[in-house]
């Protein structure tokens, strides 16, 4: 399946699959570690559509919740739990995350970059 994917400084790697509607999760010797996402819908730790993620040092997952338009927050370092929903006006499909502020930039289907 199609999706993005990012790696924290500890080397995991973080795999977005948009048609399973999952975040995969992977150690350096890709082995698989874990599921992020609670499978299909609209409720919080449901996704629709992931695409792009970006992981923080500290181990806070940004992931582009694509058909929810809106970024869902997950804590890597705590068995993928969620943490928040930042709503949006457009659908997103790619983040990056600012080291030290947290601060996300991400690519809009409006064509606009948004920074929450």
């Amino acid at each position: 399946s199609d999706g993005n994917h990012s790696t924290t400084n500890n080397g995991r790697y973080f795999v977005s699959e948009h048609n399973n509607h999952r975040i995969q999760v992977f150690d350096e010797n890709m082995n698989h570690q874990m599921f992020i996402g609670s499978g299909e819908g609209s409720q919080q730790s449901q996704l629709r559509g992931p695409q792009g993620v970006a992981v923080s040092e500290e181990g806070r997952l940004a992931v582009c919740d694509l058909n929810n338009i809106r970024i869902q927050i997950f804590d890597v370092n705590n068995d993928g739990r969620f943490v928040s929903i930042i709503k949006l006006d457009s659908q997103p499909y790619c983040v990056t995350m600012e080291e030290g502020t947290g601060r996300l930039f991400v690519s809009l289907q409006s064509n606009q970059i948004g920074i929450v």
